[in-house]
């Protein structure tokens, strides 16, 4: 049985993450002073590598919005138990700048990530995300799309 407390903390750690991600599609990453801890661990894959700082966040979140100025992050799930919140997100946005090493397409591009964030005293402190890298390179055109209609 959760208590109150409990209950009040897993809230407030959903309140943080929906910030998190109103931060990268607003590039607002001052924010991020108040909503993580100055050594937040980010367990990312090619798109998000992985971060150990804050200041490496706000880098990479920077570097982000400069390849997708009009990105919007939607959250699509989300849950929470104890320390741990777990968010199902979807990315879209307009390839204007260099990002996994593809120069700017013009292209619109949408993907999916998942991701499982640990939170400790009311601030973000360490993540581990999933997104789905080879669809986002066949959008930018890195990785040829499979054939329609072959099997």
């Amino acid at each position: 049985i959760q208590t109150m407390t409990t209950m009040t903390t897993t809230e407030e750690n959903k309140v943080i993450a929906r910030r998190l991600y109103e931060v990268a599609s607003t590039g607002n990453v001052e924010l991020l002073d108040e909503l993580t801890t100055p050594d937040i661990m980010i367990h990312g894959d090619a798109a998000f590598p992985l971060t150990q700082s804050r200041e490496a966040l706000k880098s990479n979140i920077q570097t982000f919005r400069t390849a997708f100025p009009d990105a919007k992050l939607v959250i699509e799930k989300m849950f929470a138990e104890a320390d741990r919140v777990v968010i199902h997100i979807t990315f879209s946005g307009t390839h204007q700048g260099n990002w996994l090493g593809a120069a700017a397409t013009g292209r619109v591009v949408r993907w999916t990530a998942s991701a499982i964030a640990r939170f400790a005293d009311g601030k973000l402190a360490e993540t581990w995300m999933i997104q789905d890298e080879l669809g986002l390179m066949q959008q930018l055109g890195l990785v040829p799309a499979p054939e329609q209609g072959q099997q």
